[in-house]
């Protein structure tokens, strides 16, 4: 069932704009990258974020998730807080080059990382709600 813009909640709102965000980013990504080393480092670089074509899948994964979760507020809220839990730790790992051996990433990309990620984890939880709105009108 669609939902209007306007009878979203924050969680929802969040989900859909990083969804639609993260759909773009994975396609334009196979724009520059194409397929060619799938792992490595590709040299691609998307403004000044680095990517590889596994880096390209999983936005796209991301962004598919995000938009299908937007349609509920529980499950937006659910899917926020476990992206932005999922980022948090990749931010981590990526700052201590854990994930080198399979994403094309810089320092911009675990800046990037750490903002989703605390972006994610703020309309997971605080952010998730309108002020006003009492539990039984989600």
């Amino acid at each position: 069932m669609a939902v209007r813009v306007h009878d979203r909640t924050p969680a929802q709102g969040f989900a859909f704009a990083f969804g639609v965000a993260y759909l773009a980013v994975g396609i334009l990504g196979f724009a520059l990258t194409g397929w060619d080393r799938f792992f490595g480092d590709t040299g691609e670089k998307l403004v000044i974020f680095e990517l590889n074509p596994f880096h390209n899948v999983v936005h796209l994964l991301l962004g598919g998730v995000w938009l299908v979760a937007s349609d509920d507020h529980y499950r937006a809220r659910t899917v926020n807080l476990a992206f932005g839990a999922a980022y948090a730790l990749v931010g981590l790992l990526g700052v201590f080059g854990l994930l080198d051996s399979i994403l094309s990433t810089n320092s911009a990309d675990h800046g990037l990382h750490f903002v989703s990620a605390a972006l994610a984890l703020y309309f997971g939880t605080f952010g998730a709600e309108f002020p006003q709105m009492a539990q039984e009108d989600i």
